[in-house]
């Protein structure tokens, strides 16, 4: 019987992985599993395999499995706390991002739990987890993006704004910076600038519902009630439910 090499069957199959060959590199991992069950490394690159191809629910069980084997290891739980985001499991997904931060600084992690926050309103707290992440790494566009969304949302747009505008400096055409820009400006009553970004937002995301609604809030505030009316059927023609859109 032929003893495979765990280390080398490993380094092959993140080989497969960071060149793009998930079909590869997941059968390798499976091999690894089914040889040595209690090596982490293989059950967290299955996990970060599954994930990546959008299989947030058969990503959990590797990755769950990966951290009881590393416990102490920041990664595998940093992957659990995106797969179960993912796989729309809020609240397990806070606990894993708080249970990575506990085992170090970390600037995606700090920056995603605060985006969970904000999802649920939570934004004083989500605030403070944002800093964090941009005391760690000061031009993380997710961040910049993220935290002037919520001040914008906690009624500080002349803060948020400029952390907005940042954010398309190192990320230019990204819609959901254009949109929360624009959310922004708004707010500060800059309002032709506001339309100027949902627009290139619904041109860059043409299936961006909210990028069109606020578009029509802008046009409507302009008096371009014709345009207006038009970027609020594009909405509907998205999201029928939108009631703002109606």
């Amino acid at each position: 019987m032929v003893i495979m090499d765990i280390g080398a069957a490993f380094s092959e199959a993140l080989t497969h992985f960071d060149a793009g060959r998930p079909t590869q590199a997941r059968a390798l991992c499976r091999r690894i599993i089914t040889a040595q069950p209690g090596f982490g490394g293989g059950h967290y690159l299955l996990g970060l395999i599954e994930l990546q191809a959008g299989r947030a629910r058969k990503a959990l069980p590797p990755l769950r499995t990966a951290v009881d084997l590393s416990p102490n290891a920041p990664a595998p739980r940093l992957a659990l706390a995106r797969a179960l985001t993912s796989a729309g499991q809020a609240e397990a997904a806070a606990e894993a991002y708080q249970w990575a931060l506990a085992l170090g600084s970390n600037a995606d992690a700090e920056s995603e739990l605060a985006d969970l926050l904000r999802l649920d309103g939570r934004l004083e707290e989500a605030l403070l987890h944002y800093r964090a992440a941009l005391a760690l790494m000061p031009e993380r566009p997710e961040t910049l993006n993220g935290l002037g969304a919520a001040l914008t949302e906690s009624g500080r747009a002349e803060e948020g704004e400029p952390l907005l505008a940042r954010a398309l400096e190192f990320r230019p055409g990204w819609p959901s910076a254009l949109n929360n820009h624009g959310v922004a400006l708004l707010a500060l009553r800059r309002t032709g600038e506001a339309a100027l970004c949902f627009a290139q937002a619904a041109d860059a995301k043409p299936d961006f519902a909210a990028a069109y609604r606020n578009l029509a809030d802008a046009l409507h505030l302009l008096g371009r009630l014709d345009d207006a009316e038009a970027a609020a059927h594009n909405a509907l023609s998205l999201d029928s439910k939108d009631a703002l859109a109606w």
